[in-house]
């Protein structure tokens, strides 16, 4: 698909009367050609076809080509497209859409990339309220995948706070904390719970040891949320102060609030540097450059990361720009995920003025102006990454307005879904229904799983655990009822198929450890009195004294923070219980949950009742888009495996275009940004 790109630039540069038509039918045959392609899948040494449209949609190739026909509807045909060529717009646009929809259908599974401080808190409500299977962990975070964020240095905090602990702090923590490597490791997991979404709030895959390697995993359908840039870290370091000054207070109490005030208050740009490294230092394109690259020493991002950031980003199935307003963002994930309840319906879950609670005025107590002013002119990186980041937002609307006005739907009986009574039951995840466990790709690995007895092995361990407070299983990859034979236009069929509930609070162990080893019924098996045994040994084991490896003590560490972590929500649920009481039927741990889910909310609504309510669209000014590179694939299927190969170019089913179509990308792009109006500074 890159030399595809490539060759389609090459030959059309520029669409005008003359050579449109020829377009439409070279773009015919690419698109004829691909949906009818079967890709080899490695999965644990073996290896199935399946269809290509499973493993990608072509979200860049989809980009060109809008770029393309946008282009040209400004600067060719002075807006006003010829009505002869109308019908065959409509036509690729409805191929776009259905290659899209089907994609989505087949994979049943979506990772929102949480860059933090970007709307991630309202797309987890979000994902609950559409009915889709989450993790319960903090954040939606699959525990066992080690994706939670690395914002502070725990190391400088302790010794500005006299040795007091904070969570979120694993700077300098490269490596994720887990048994789970990979792309098909983290698949394999996902499909034994049946999730339906997950949240990753760290940096993509596979870039432990270079950045160049780092991708997006093509077993899911990959969304994000940009945010602009400066406002973002500002606001990642008003919620870090927040929380912080919290602690002080209980942890110093009678004098926490005067040692914080001394600590935080008026900090320089060094002081935040050294706290939260990453926040203060390009944490978007950090966020794009896997492990290694996020840990890049501070003030030595240069072209090349932002580069690399670009070509990882326009490999996103979507990209959501939070600045554009809550009803464009609504919008995109009607169109773009089947989800009626979104952002705004998720925003709205809690008001409640937060500030008095967590008892910080930002307006007394804040970075110093000098610091803040001189932390903000080192973000050109990030604020580079956004404005691409709008015109992909623009290109992804621009298409998906266009699906709707040729009446493209979602889901089948769309009207059901947009009822104001449509519940979570009803919705069923939208386009994601099928849920990760019984997805296309799932049935086509399901053989391969069989084949393979550790992964049948550890696929045992995994559903044996208890899958919610109240007992329930899910069911092994492969058994129950068949999607395959659901026809989804069919109401009745459709509503009443299998649901999967999964919880995943028994996640904090790590890796293929069981943590609940009793039956519903409280027996415990012969196998499992053996897998007690063995664990009890290996306990005693541990209390022998022995000098600690490195991943001893870094999963001691992590285990640690977890704990500070729950303690952190346990302290807020106690805070806040007496206003807000216990809720029947949840357990102290649930509401503890909420409460912290609703607190980012309230925060949230905050900051936006302060600020200037950004302008939905496009700002027209005629500044010149300076993006740039372009030139990542969109993560077709091309190649012998399923693991991403990065931007490299190397084989994968998300392997770049870099080296055969990056320049052509990247200048027609800034053209397309240009007519569109799209400034790319800030």
């Amino acid at each position: 698909m890159a030399r595809a790109v490539r060759d389609l630039l090459e030959q059309f540069p520029l669409l005008n009367g003359g050579n449109i038509v020829k377009w439409f039918d070279t773009v015919d045959s690419i698109l004829a050609s691909y949906v009818q392609s079967r890709w080899p899948v490695q999965h644990h040494g073996g290896s199935v076809t399946v269809n290509a449209t499973v493993l990608s949609a072509l979200p860049f190739f989809r980009r060109v080509l809008l770029s393309q026909l946008t282009e040209a509807w400004i600067l060719e045909f002075k807006q006003k497209l010829p009505a002869d060529l109308e019908p065959r717009v409509a036509r690729l646009i409805e191929q776009l859409y259905g290659l899209h929809r089907d994609h989505v259908v087949a994979k049943g599974i979506v990772e929102y990339f949480h860059i933090s401080k970007s709307g991630g808190t309202s797309w987890n409500a979000a994902a609950k309220m559409n009915g889709c299977n989450y993790a319960h962990g903090g954040g939606a975070h699959v525990r066992a995948f080690g994706d939670e964020c690395r914002w502070m240095d725990q190391s400088f905090y302790k010794e500005t706070s006299g040795g007091l602990r904070v969570m979120w702090a694993r700077w300098g923590r490269v490596a994720r904390t887990t048994k789970l490597h990979g792309c098909m490791q983290r698949y394999d997991f996902i499909v034994s719970r049946g999730f339906s979404y997950i949240s990753n709030e760290y940096t993509l895959h596979g870039g432990v040891s270079d950045m160049y390697d780092a991708h997006v995993c093509p077993q899911v359908v990959n969304v994000v949320t940009l945010r602009e840039p400066l406002a973002r870290m500002e606001s990642a370091m008003r919620f870090i102060m927040m929380h912080v000054k919290s602690g002080y207070r209980r942890h110093k109490r009678p004098n926490g609030e005067q040692e914080f005030d001394k600590v935080w208050c008026n900090a320089s740009a060094e002081f935040w540097r050294s706290m939260g490294p990453p926040i203060s230092d390009n944490y978007n394109v950090r966020s794009f450059l896997g492990e290694q690259g996020f840990h890049t020493p501070i003030g030595q991002l240069g072209p090349e990361h932002l580069e690399v950031a670009k070509h990882q980003l326009v490999q996103f199935d979507l990209v959501f720009d939070l600045n554009s307003g809550e009803d464009a963002n609504d919008r995109e994930a009607w169109l773009g995920l089947g989800w009626p309840a979104a952002l705004s319906r998720a925003h709205a879950l809690d008001h409640q003025v937060l500030s008095a609670k967590m008892d910080l005025d930002y307006h007394a107590c804040h970075p110093h102006p000098d610091g803040m002013h001189e932390l903000k002119r080192a973000q050109r990186p990030d604020v580079e990454l956004y404005a691409f980041g709008r015109v992909l937002n623009r290109l992804d609307m621009l298409w998906l307005e266009l699906a709707a006005a040729t009446g493209q739907e979602p889901v089948p009986d769309s009207q059901r879904l947009l009822h104001e009574d449509a519940g979570a039951k009803v919705i069923k995840c939208g386009m994601l229904w099928r849920g990760s466990n019984t997805s296309v790709l799932a049935k086509a690995l399901d053989k391969l799983v069989g084949d393979s007895a550790e992964v049948q092995q550890a696929i045992a361990a995994w559903t044996e655990q208890e899958a919610s407070s109240k007992g329930k299983r899910i069911r092994p990859l492969g058994d129950g009822p068949e999607y395959d034979n659901v026809d989804p236009r069919n109401v009745e069929q459709f509503n009443s198929g299998p649901e999967h509930q999964s919880d995943g609070r028994a996640q904090r162990g790590v890796g293929l450890a069981a943590e609940s080893d009793e039956d519903a019924d409280g027996t415990v098996s012969a196998d499992e009195a053996a897998q007690q045994a063995a664990q009890e040994t290996e306990a005693q084991e541990r209390a022998k004294p022995k000098t600690k490896q490195p991943q001893e003590a870094e999963e001691e560490e992590e285990q640690e923070l977890e704990q500070i972590e729950e303690d952190e929500r346990m302290q807020g649920w106690k805070e806040t219980s007496g206003q807000r009481g216990v809720v029947k039927g949840k357990t102290a741990e649930e509401v503890a949950e909420e409460a912290a889910e609703n607190e980012s909310l309230e925060l949230d609504q905050i900051e936006e009742e302060e600020r200037v309510k950004p302008q939905a669209g496009a700002q027209r000014g005629g500044r010149k888009e300076q993006a740039g590179g372009a030139g990542a694939s969109g993560g077709g299927g091309a190649g012998g495996g399923i693991e991403s190969g990065g931007v490299k170019g190397s084989a994968g089913a998300g392997s770049g275009a870099a080296a055969e179509g990056g320049s052509k990308g990247t200048s027609f792009l800034q053209r397309v940004a240009s007519a569109l109006g799209l400034g790319g500074r800030r």
